[in-house]
């Protein structure tokens, strides 16, 4: 180490690093040129990397001398950090900690900038004169670079001004976070080091106080930073104790003439994570609209800085089988180590997966050093002696025809022989490789040994020879297929004999595995069907994957949108990768005719097996594939293995484009027909349909196509042969286009697309000349599209054209008959016309009888119990969905029996089985995906949602409610999205995000105006969140609605809400005598119903509307009934609001000590429940009963819950206006006035 002394070996006392030691971890591969900084227990260096030809570097020294977790956490804090190549974030290169040495050293990027606080603003200057415009563009670096951590599911831990670098380039603020020793998995809290927590002064509140770190965790850190960087003063100060508690408890102090941005710190910095950014893209568009500047949250360089940090999927066992080769022997002197020769074809990430197992050894405590690149002898040797400890010749030996005498000659015929002064150099680094094996593992890695030059791959191969079986081991990649020289060949050989060669085999990757890249190398909010567009278009290729992620994001087609959206193109992966291109036309050159003709197959054939290819290219079976897996065209084909056989396809769905730029129509035909004859020969009937459709005989194609679907008769649709039905549709004429549409119907309804079915099986039934028995089968399956399409009164009139129509035919059409009567009852128990549906089903069940068909009436048993459901029948319905799944599952229809498990898991859902419900539909969700019946798996995923919002998981009904919500917008199917946005409605609501709430009820009564049943049950939600917020004559009209509709449908549930929701809006208004009516009324309807529950709810509320208007007594009674019968139900939620009534009263009866017993019960549960409106309530009733018993202390704890929960709901609402209604509520109000009256009791005392 060529170190000048100076300012650095003095600041290395501070922390107790000796300079002798410091020498030691640099060793020759590292020159010192300049001293960095220091911190509690680590230095760090500027640094010239002498094995990386003097790339300037920062090398971090950790003390470890008596911190037995330093080494795990320097390990932990690499191999996350290793990952990523962010522009916001600091990369990181190599790790060395020795066995038993007293320092970790971790080499880095060097970041040429000043910590947050120096540069955000200059330092010293006075709050007024703060360049804020600066201090902004820098936080949003940093908000960047959060962003990406907290989509991968990382939180950083220990977000403060000295962990980020920042600077200005080119009039562009750029900024850097730096140590990860902290950063944890968002959910996995036993992976950060014992004792850690941060740095008190910029720690959140809930990590103060002991809780587990959050993504919102680092939001509070970095609104302390921005606080500190735009006012000059600290935001919080004093000795650790006073900082915890100021955290905790102490309002942050307001900045003077800051307008907006005062608002964008007040959420920065709120005490309850809830209440600031949902995430870090959020509080980027906050600042970028307060800062008046408006750069987007994510640019060109971080999308693409997310594609380079995707991790690697899909080489879990490649991984495995390197760990165990590399392992660090347990014995001494140690056993011989093994070689790992990665083999994998190009375009398969053979460079990418070296790297992570340089990673994985670094962290495993080997010495490891990676080679990459074209490497010459002298820089091979010079690479390797500066890892090892030595010191370089200053003078290179030329690679001549070797002399006599000297050292032994190559070991074999055909290989370079080296002159003797590099096989001395050879020999002398072979022993201090040797030397360092025996007293530390090692390893020594190097990429593409094909490519190196003859005298390097000599040099690599005498020191494999000479180290291999002391206990060093090498990593060495290869393509597949490519030719190695003899002397490679020959030692690989022996290694392989001698059980000192480990071969791993990098494949393609799978379907999910092109999912999952994708996902992680892109935005979370990145739309779904952009990243199965991305995953899916071409094949197994990583590389190929990653250079269309640049690329699209390099052509705009994939950008950020506002607020942390991400905005897609429809043509999305409309033009071919530049490196593609580039190599497509190194393919061309280098293929002959044969080779650019088996290209060209491809580009019309999709998929195609390798020996139908090979015959359709006139090329023999066993020449093809090595053709396609090495050279030019490796990374342009995907080669994949399968029970078939080898599957072939392009890589990039642009590539079929560029190979047949040129060519006619005609000449397209004749490929597709020599693609057909060598698929016939296989035995794809539906290949061959394809193929003959787009060459000359598209009608042999249609021919195909029939005779392929009238092989399936009778079985379910197969939703694969769709593409294929459409493309004979664009060429059939007569009674073969009408088969074809009902075809189409059939498997447009089989994959839930109803309004696209309804469409198809119209054309197919308009024919006049049609057989009375094709439109009888026509307007049913028409009818029952219409049906789940939602036009109800369409399917109804369309049924009985159908049923008029089978009296119309010569035999009778009894099983017809049936099915038609049966889809009649569907149609009328979606419209709630409960007792006509009832007597279809009861009709249909006799007709199945009579007809001795098991498997229509189950699903005739699978209607009745669906109408038991629908008016809470539920014991009936039960008995009626067993028998239901028992048939359907005998008959072997999984989908419909996955359906009537759905339904009941809803059934034990109503009756609070939890447990129940969670396995039934857990029974059916797999069952729905195998058989892509995607509208019954939406609607089982709204069941399931609605399981864990009983069960307040709140996060996991959100996850299914959003899933669900996706499928349906997939699918275009209306009722499915509306039912999910409602669903998704009560749960904003609860949760405090009420204008959430108002818009999805609004946009769900918005997608089915004509849908009495949706418009009911959104308005219902509507009203419901309008009271929530305070808008009381928005609530009073949309309830009043629900009440028109729900008398005009017959939704007794939803007018018993409405009624209910109108007696809560009439009692805060103080309209005592209309609460009373509206109350009673609901009450009425459960007596008649026997609903118990609803009946307890309603019972609470007149009681609290009786002590409200003088009645205390009555209200008494009252509230001590709706407890007990609450009680009798086990339903926990009603039982709280009935012992927050019933405490409210005892409260207003002066019997502060009783109410205090029954107001903890209430806020125990909805503490665990999280409604945050009932936690205001029942804190300020708490509040009220410590002042009442003189304990002001306790009264105040209360109190802060009731406002912080008023305060966190308050900071969500955005639009105009929403937030002063919210605020003048009376319920606010009642909240404000007893803090004052508070705060007067303190002043007094």
């Amino acid at each position: 180490m060529n170190a000048p002394r100076g300012t650095w070996v003095e600041a290395l006392s501070r922390p107790g690093i000796r300079e002798a030691d410091v020498r030691n971890a640099l060793g020759a591969r590292y020159e010192v040129l300049a001293f960095v900084g220091t911190g509690a227990a680590a230095c760090v260096l500027k640094v010239a990397d002498l094995s990386a030809g003097r790339e300037v570097r920062a090398a971090k020294l950790s003390v470890l001398n008596g911190r037995p977790d330093a080494r795990q956490a320097a390990r932990a804090e690499f191999a996350l950090a290793a990952r990523f190549n962010h522009p916001n974030l600091a990369r990181y290169f190599d790790l060395d900690i020795p066995p038993g040495g007293p320092l970790a050293l971790t080499t880095m990027e060097f970041v040429d900038g000043v910590p947050f606080g120096a540069g955000a603003a200059a330092a010293g200057a006075a709050a007024a004169g703060r360049d804020a415009v600066l201090a902004c563009g820098v936080m949003v670096e940093v908000l960047r670079g959060l962003a990406f951590l907290h989509d991968a599911g990382l939180v950083h831990g220990d977000v403060k001004p000295g962990n980020v670098l920042c600077g200005v380039s080119d009039g562009r603020p750029y900024a850097r976070l730096l140590d990860f020793h902290l950063t944890v998995r968002a959910a996995g809290p036993d992976q950060a080091p014992p004792g850690a927590r941060g740095t008190l002064r910029y720690m959140a509140p809930e990590v103060v106080a002991g809780g587990t770190p959050e993504a919102r965790s680092d939001l509070y850190s970095a609104g302390v930073m921005l606080f500190e960087a735009l006012t000059g003063r600290r935001l919080f100060d004093g000795a650790p104790g006073e900082l915890a508690a100021q955290h905790l408890a102490a309002p942050a102090a307001r900045m003077q003439d800051a307008g907006a941005l005062a608002g964008v710190l007040e959420r920065l910095l709120s005490k309850h994570p809830e209440g600031r950014y949902r995430t870090a893209s959020e509080a980027i568009a906050a600042i970028e609209e307060a800062a008046g500047t408006g750069r987007p949250a994510e640019t060109p360089e971080t999308l693409l800085g997310r594609v380079r940090s995707a991790p690697l999927v899909g080489r879990e066992a490649a991984l495995r089988a390197f760990d165990q080769a590399l392992e660090p022997p347990a014995a001494v002197p140690p056993e011989p180590a093994r070689a790992v020769l990665v083999r994998a074809r190009a375009g398969l990430g053979r460079s990418r997966f070296l790297r992570e197992c340089q990673v994985r050894a670094q962290c495993a405590g080997l010495h490891a050093l990676r080679l990459e690149g074209p490497q010459t002898a002298d820089g091979l040797l010079d690479a390797v002696e500066r890892w090892a400890g030595g010191t370089p010749p200053p003078h290179r030996a030329a690679a001549l025809p070797a002399a006599s005498g000297g050292l032994p000659e190559g070991p074999a015929e055909g290989t370079v022989r080296l002159p003797p002064a590099l096989l001395r150099r050879c020999n002398a680094v072979t022993d201090r490789l040797v030397a360092n094996a025996r007293a530390r593992p090692a390893a020594l890695l190097v990429d593409d040994v094909h490519a190196l030059p003859p005298d390097a791959v000599e040099c690599l191969l005498f020191l494999m020879r000479g180290t291999l079986r002391n206990g060093m081991g090498f990593g060495l990649t290869v393509p597949d297929g490519a030719p190695v020289n003899d002397a490679v060949s020959t030692a690989l050989e022996a290694w392989r004999r001698d059980g000192l060669l480990v071969e791993v085999a990098l494949e393609e990757l799978s379907r999910q595995d092109r999912r999952t890249l994708v996902r992680a190398a892109l935005p979370s909010a990145t739309p779904a069907a952009a990243v199965e567009a991305l995953a899916d278009g071409g094949g197994g290729s990583p590389e190929v994957i990653g250079l269309t992620l640049e690329h699209v994001i390099a052509h705009g087609a994939l950008s950020a949108g506002p607020g942390g959206g991400v905005r897609v193109r429809e043509d999305l992966a409309a033009s071919l990768p530049d490196g593609l291109s580039a190599l497509l036309a190194d393919a061309a050159g280098a293929l002959d005719e044969q080779g650019r003709g088996a290209l060209r197959l491809l580009a019309v054939g999709g998929e195609v097996p390798a020996a139908a290819l090979a015959a359709a290219a006139g090329l023999e079976a066993h020449a093809l594939l090595p053709m396609l897996r090495t050279g030019p065209a490796a990374r342009l084909v995907s080669c994949r293995p399968t029970d078939r056989g080898t599957l072939c396809k392009l890589q990039h769905p642009r590539l079929a484009d560029a190979l047949l730029e040129g060519t006619t129509r005609a000449q397209q035909k004749r490929l597709h027909d020599r693609l057909a004859d060598a698929l016939a020969a296989a035995g794809d009937e539906a290949a061959v349909a394809r193929h003959r459709l787009q060459g000359r005989t598209p009608g042999e194609g249609v021919r195909l196509v029939l005779a392929l679907l009238s092989g399936e008769a009778g079985r379910r649709p197969h939703t694969a042969n769709l593409e294929l039905v459409r493309l004979a549709l664009a060429r059939a004429r007569g009674p073969a286009r009408r088969q074809l549409l009902e075809a189409a119907g059939d498997l447009e309804s089989a994959r839930g697309r109803f309004p696209e079915a309804v469409e198809l099986l119209e054309k197919a039934a308009r024919p006049r000349d049609l057989a009375a028995p094709d439109r009888v089968r026509l307007l049913r399956k028409l009818g029952h599209a219409c049906t789940e399409a939602g036009r109800y009164a369409e399917a109804r009139r369309i049924l009985h054209r159908a049923l008029a129509a089978c009296d119309e035919c010569t035999a009778p059409q009894e099983a017809e008959r049936a099915n038609i009567t049966l889809l009649l009852g569907g149609a009328d128990c979606y419209e709630g016309k409960y007792a006509e549906s009832q007597n279809r089903y009861e009709e249909a069940a006799r007709l199945a009888r009579e007809l001795g068909d098991e498997c229509l009436t189950a699903k005739t048993l699978h209607g009745l119990g669906l109408v038991h459901l629908e008016q809470r029948a539920l014991e009936q319905s039960e008995q009626a969905l067993v028998q239901a799944a028992r048939g359907l599952q005998a008959a072997g229809l999984a989908s419909d029996e996955a359906a009537a498990l759905a339904a009941l898991g809803y059934v034990a859902m109503l009756g609070q089985r939890w447990d129940r419900a969670t396995e039934l539909i857990g029974q059916a969700l797999p069952k729905l995906q195998e058989t892509g019946n995607l509208r019954q798996l939406a609607r089982a995923l709204v069941c399931l949602g609605s399981v864990h919002q009983k069960g307040c998981g709140w996060a996991e009904a959100a996850q299914h409610y959003e899933a669900a919500l996706a499928i349906s917008e997939r699918l275009g199917h209306l009722m499915g999205c509306a039912t999910a946005l409602v669903n998704l409605s009560q749960l904003h609501a609860s949760s405090g995000l009420l204008e959430a709430a108002i818009a999805g009820a609004e946009d769900a009564a918005a997608l089915l105006p004509g849908d009495h049943r949706v418009c009911c049950h959104a308005m219902t939600r509507l009203a419901r969140a309008q009271y929530a917020l305070g808008d009381l004559p928005a609530a009073w009209q949309s309830a009043l609605t629900v009440i028109e509709l729900a008398e005009a449908s017959g939704l007794e549930v939803l007018l018993e809400s409405g009624h209910r929701t109108l007696g809560e809006i009439a009692a805060l208004r103080c309209q005592w005598f209309a609460a009373r009516e509206h109350l009673r009324t609901a009450l009425t309807l459960c007596e008649e119903r026997h609903w118990k529950e609803r009946h307890a709810l309603g019972t609470a509320r007149l009681a609290e509307v009786m002590m409200s208007s003088g009645e205390r007594p009555a209200a008494y009674d009252l509230a001590c009934a709706a407890r007990a019968e609450a009680e009798a139900s086990s339903h926990e939620p009603v039982l709280a609001v009935a012992q927050t009534v019933r405490g409210k009263i005892l409260l207003a009866m002066g019997r502060a000590d009783e109410a205090l017993a029954e107001l903890s019960a209430a806020s125990s549960f909805f503490e665990r429940a999280r409604v945050w409106d009932e936690i205001a309530e029942v804190s300020l009733l708490l509040a009220l009963s410590h002042m009442r018993l003189g304990r002001p202390r306790f009264a105040m704890l209360h109190l802060r819950t009731a406002l912080d929960n008023v305060e966190r709901v308050a900071s969500h609402l955005l639009r105009p206006g929403n937030r002063a209604v919210f605020l003048a509520d009376p319920r606010r109000q009642a909240l404000f006035d007893a803090a004052s009256a508070l705060n007067a009791q303190v002043a007094e005392s």
